[in-house]
């Protein structure tokens, strides 16, 4: 091997163990010496178009591809493939180290006689993935598959195809023999022959010669017209296909499978302790398997939608090895939990001040907190805002009842008041849903966020965004507090509609059956408020399929405190409702206390800038405390609901302490007003 071999074999083992380091020509010399020639003991594969090598080195081993000599493939169509390797880097992508573009003269036999003859040779390099390809695993599955490593394989190709996608690369040929397995059974997705590289703006390209794999290939291009075009929802089926595939076992086109008949085949698969979960996920998979191979490739998902989708199973910690011990860990965090609820009752003191009748009513709106404290099990994100008991009150003379009143809306079910975001934060939200809203592709929106948010006034907003237009024939908002019965919500909806067949006493399904008829040749929004556990929308009449059917729009907008809803939910956009910025929670709570109090005396406002940074820019928290505040002038009063708010309030997502803080004020100095509020909420 010469210098030039040796030095390049360098710089391949050095590639090997530098995932940093960028793919490089190589020389033949050194491919023809790793593979000891090409040697069959030294073969893995083969295909249509080449023969794959083990390529030994010192450090490691590689994939050595040898395409055929007999190929007469352009030098352009060579040049797209390595430009395309060139530009990806993905842990779901097997890694390209180096090609070789070679032609160099061979004496062949030529009509009856020997000639001098160049002879291309082409081969790409790639790291070695040791477990071969799907299809194996497929042919595997007779011998029963463990789901949770099915479903990491499905997220991987995903995740692959959508990084691919967002590069602008066009896969082509996506298939199980494609996929290739590492040691962790982590998929890669490979072979770029077919791949097209777009440009920044480009979204599509025509072409009058389609290649690739029966069975795999989207149907627009069974057509057999003269043109074709290709777009990446061309690869979005070949993914659909896939799934299907490593859900049952075979490829079903043009039929599609029983979503039922797929569980039940896993049933027995699964373990007990996790089975609720993983069904949702071989649900979810299954009719993502669908939508993407459906005839219309205008209908078929995209993969920011199929990553999001699969990013709402509420088990996804299953792809990161979560060990065991997860489940007994969640069950003492409960426990713990149910423990805090305890601190929400009110002093002693205080209920001696109540008559009986005053105590029921106290009594229910402490089961209601003790729900809401439940439900906070479902919030995912760090957590702010819990009052404790202790610590001495400050005055609230001007404090503003309303907003504990409200607080016992819903059957006496106790949500958070939804104050108005700055119009910034609020503009950027609503444009947002009405773009998803527009989105033909999309049926079930959410908008999920601690409460105190703003989303029900975002939703709101939408409600009053569509007055006049006529995109749907119907918008109904209905809220649904926790606990709420699919009666209530069909009786809600059948008034919006002026439904006047609609009875009070019919059944389920009679009103199930006048609200669907009603609602399946027509457009709809529905919006959704306030949703803490999952509803079967199609129980109370809502037709299916969302989205767009038959020129029809039918969307669901909802809101709610958990993302794990919006998964229960299936959820295929969502819009999370955060806490302000500081600016923009300055500003507010300026609004609320009047700029007079601030004009007062100077320090006052530093103060209050102060105070605002302890109510980390929810606001709920800056428009009740900001009312509190109001024409508070004495900088004494400031200082100490400075350092109440410290000592009171622990960092923890529920804003319903804060009105329990205002509340908690009210009460000991006037019991019985206080009281007579409640009751009368």
């Amino acid at each position: 091997m010469g210098r030039q071999a040796s030095a390049a074999r360098n710089d391949l083992e050095h590639m090997l163990s530098d995932e940093k380091e960028q793919p490089k020509a190589l020389p033949l010399s050194l491919l023809e010496d790793i593979t000891d020639g090409f040697s069959e003991n030294l073969q893995i594969g083969r295909g249509g178009f080449a023969v794959v090598y083990k390529g030994v080195l010192e450090n490691g081993t590689i994939a050595v591809k040898k395409l055929f000599e007999r190929l007469d493939i352009p030098d352009n169509k060579f040049n797209e493939e390595i430009r395309c390797l060139m530009k990806v880097k993905h842990k779901n992508i097997v890694r390209f180290l180096g090609y070789c573009a070679n032609t160099q003269g061979e004496i062949v036999d030529h009509a009856g006689g020997v000639v001098m003859a160049d002879v291309r040779q082409r081969l790409l390099c790639f790291e070695y993935v040791p477990k071969g390809s799907l299809d194996e695993y497929i042919k595997d599955a007779s011998n029963g598959h463990d789901w949770i490593k099915t479903y990491a394989i499905i997220n991987g190709i995903c995740e692959g195809l959508h990084y691919l996608h967002q590069n602008r690369i066009l896969h082509l040929d996506l298939k199980p023999a494609n996929i290739l397995l590492d040691g962790n059974m982590m998929p890669k997705i490979t072979d770029f022959g077919l791949s097209r590289c777009f440009d920044e703006k480009q979204t599509e390209a025509i072409t009058k010669n389609m290649a690739g794999t029966l069975g795999y290939i989207a149907p627009e291009f069974h057509s057999g017209g003269d043109i074709y075009t290709i777009t990446k929802k061309s690869d979005i089926y070949s993914l659909g296909v896939i799934i299907i595939e490593m859900l049952t076992g075979k490829k079903w086109y043009p039929a599609y499978p029983d979503v039922d008949k797929v569980l039940e085949s896993w049933m027995n698969k699964l373990g007990k302790s996790q089975r609720v979960t993983q069904l949702k996920q071989i649900r979810l998979c299954i009719e993502l398997g669908i939508e993407c191979t459906d005839g219309n490739q205008a209908n078929r998902p995209d993969t920011p939608d199929i990553i999001n989708r699969l990013g709402e199973t509420e088990n996804a910690r299953i792809m990161t090895g979560v060990s065991s011990l997860t489940v007994p860990q969640v069950q003492r965090a409960l426990e713990k939990l149910e423990d805090a609820t305890k601190n929400l009752l009110p002093r002693r003191d205080i209920v001696h001040l109540m008559n009986d009748s005053a105590e029921k009513n106290v009594t229910h709106w402490q089961g209601a907190a003790k729900n809401l404290r439940a439900a906070q099990e479902c919030l995912n994100d760090n957590h702010h805002i819990v009052a404790v008991e202790s610590g001495p009150s400050i005055s609230v003379e001007d404090c503003n009842l309303r907003e504990a009143q409200e607080c016992h809306n819903h059957n006496l079910h106790i949500s958070a008041v939804e104050s108005s975001p700055s119009m910034s934060v609020e503009d950027r939200n609503l444009q947002e849903a009405l773009k998803l809203i527009k989105d033909d592709l999309v049926g079930v929106i959410g908008i999920w966020g601690p409460g105190g948010v703003g989303k029900t006034h975002l939703l709101n907003n939408i409600k009053n965004s569509l007055d006049g237009n006529t995109t749907f024939n119907y918008v109904v908002q209905v809220t649904i507090s926790r606990g709420c019965s699919v009666e209530k919500i069909q009786t809600d909806i059948a008034q919006q509609l002026n439904l006047d067949e609609f009875r009070k006493d019919s059944d389920v399904q009679f009103r199930c059956r006048i609200i669907y008829d009603f609602l399946k040749k027509r457009s709809f929004l529905i919006l959704v408020d306030d949703l803490w556990d999952q509803i079967d929308l199609q129980a109370v009449g809502i037709p299916y399929p969302l989205g767009i059917e038959n020129q029809l729009r039918r969307k669901v907008v909802l809101t709610t405190r958990s993302r794990k809803v919006c998964g229960q939910m299936e959820v295929r956009k969502n819009i999370k409702v955060v806490c302000l910025q500081e600016d923009e929670a300055w500003q507010l709570f300026k609004e609320k206390v009047g700029h007079e109090t601030f004009s007062y005396n100077p320090r006052i406002e530093d103060l209050g800038k102060e105070l605002v940074k302890e109510m980390k820019g929810l606001p709920l928290a800056l428009v009740t405390i900001g009312k509190t505040m109001y024409a508070k002038t004495d900088t004494a009063k400031w200082e100490y609901a400075i350092e109440y708010m410290k000592q009171s309030w622990y960092v923890k997502d529920d804003p319903l302490d804060m009105e329990r803080v205002v509340f908690r004020q009210r009460i000991r100095r006037f019991p019985e007003k206080c009281l007579l509020d409640v009751g009368s909420a």
